[in-house]
């Protein structure tokens, strides 16, 4: 498996990505097979992120990365519970994984007026970044 710190695993040749009004841009890794995910759901995760440069910002897979906003005293390789109602949850999120069935893996390209705009994440993301996400979801609670 890839180094997630060496930058996005570049997609597979053929591969279109889809946009859709918002500009968000995603494409399913892997469909899954489960219940699918709506804007009012709970749902456990796993995640990858990146600056649009290929910067790495954080991962569920390794919780103790000293650029990560989870929690240090999470576990390592743990999924985390994430409420898509929540109006803290990026924009970007909330709609790339709306519609997402359980066990599907999917990458999202979030434009910066969908994830944190002109205010940026410090001191991680500058402001107007886009961002890409590898997410897993692993479970509808």
């Amino acid at each position: 498996m890839p180094d997630p710190r060496d930058g996005p695993p570049t997609l597979p040749v053929g591969v279109t990505l889809i946009q859709d009004a918002s500009g968000l841009e995603y494409m399913d890794i892997e469909e899954g097979s489960g219940r699918t995910a709506g804007l009012e759901d709970r749902v456990l995760l796993h995640w990858v992120g990146w600056l649009a440069g290929g910067t790495f910002l954080e991962s569920t897979r390794d919780a103790a990365d000293e650029n990560s906003d989870l929690p240090r005293s999470a576990g390592m390789d743990e999924p985390r519970k994430t409420d898509l109602s929540d109006p803290a949850v990026i924009a970007g999120w909330r709609l790339g994984i709306t519609g997402m069935k359980e066990g599907g893996r999917r990458r999202l390209i979030i434009p910066s007026d969908l994830a944190y705009g002109p205010r940026g994440k410090p001191p991680s993301i500058p402001p107007y970044s886009t961002l890409i996400y590898d997410i897993e979801l692993v479970r509808i609670d």
